[in-house]
């Protein structure tokens, strides 16, 4: 999926330069915009966001983990394009994951 808000944290200059193959995501339970919101770092830093619709079903199977934090696979902008894009679970997936853990 695509990273949602990279204009408000990465400058369309240095985009090409940002990202890579592991990203975090990392719930933010007290953003004042979202209380499903999952910011999405690379490298420490943060990027964007999941979209609404995507972290309002993810964001309580994480919760369930009791981690902020979980690691997913990416890919950084290239020359052709300056979206990022992250490996999300799809929803079964991430549930089965949960209650495995759990």
């Amino acid at each position: 999926m695509r990273v949602k808000g990279t204009a408000n944290y990465v400058p369309d200059a240095l985009r090409e330069h940002v990202g890579g193959q592991v990203y975090v995501l990392r719930r933010e339970p007290d953003n004042a915009h979202d209380v499903n919101a999952i910011a999405v770092l690379w490298e420490g830093k943060k990027v964007g966001y999941v979209s609404a619709v995507k972290a309002q079903a993810m964001a309580p199977l994480l919760d369930q983990l009791g981690s902020r934090d979980f690691v997913v696979s990416g890919m950084g902008a290239y020359t052709s394009s300056t979206r990022l894009w992250v490996d999300v679970p799809k929803i079964p997936a991430l549930r089965k994951f949960v209650a495995d853990q759990v």
